[in-house]
């Protein structure tokens, strides 16, 4: 009887531990978005509707985008990164105007912001990036 309970009690504190691993290595952000205008996302064009976006990811993986439509359906599936910007208000979705019309380039949140991969503000990111790369490897006597 001893052993049963040893092993029971062995069992609940492994998975105890194995689940709270789990949950501290990933996050979701969820957003609920009214968009009252037709707009694009990578490739996709999507009518003016209710969303819901989720941000996933882990502390050492790519952080993943998911937009569901009012009908639960995966609409479009994409990488975001984290750009380091919050907002102290609500969260909210930026959109950038291109040819094609607006482009959804970022979402931002108390708990943080991101860019869409693909969005004029990514390449703006990388070339800021490369910049500064270029300036430090530079070496001038």
């Amino acid at each position: 009887m001893r052993r049963i309970i040893k092993f029971i009690s062995f069992a609940a504190i492994a998975a105890a531990f194995s689940f709270g691993t789990v949950n501290a290595q990933g996050f979701s952000k969820k957003f609920n978005a009214d968009v009252k205008f037709a707009f694009n996302i990578g490739d996709t064009v999507l009518p003016a509707g209710k969303y819901v976006l989720r941000v996933s990811g882990d502390a050492n993986g790519a952080t993943l985008l998911e937009i569901r439509n009012s009908d639960n359906d995966i609409v479009y599936t994409g990488y975001v990164a984290t750009n380091g910007e919050r907002s102290n208000d609500s969260s909210e979705l930026r959109f950038e105007n291109s040819f094609r019309g607006p482009v959804l380039a970022q979402l931002v949140s108390g708990n943080g912001g991101y860019t869409v991969a693909g969005s004029s503000s990514t390449r703006l990111i990388a070339a800021k990036k490369a910049d500064k790369k270029e300036k430090k490897d530079t070496v001038n006597n």
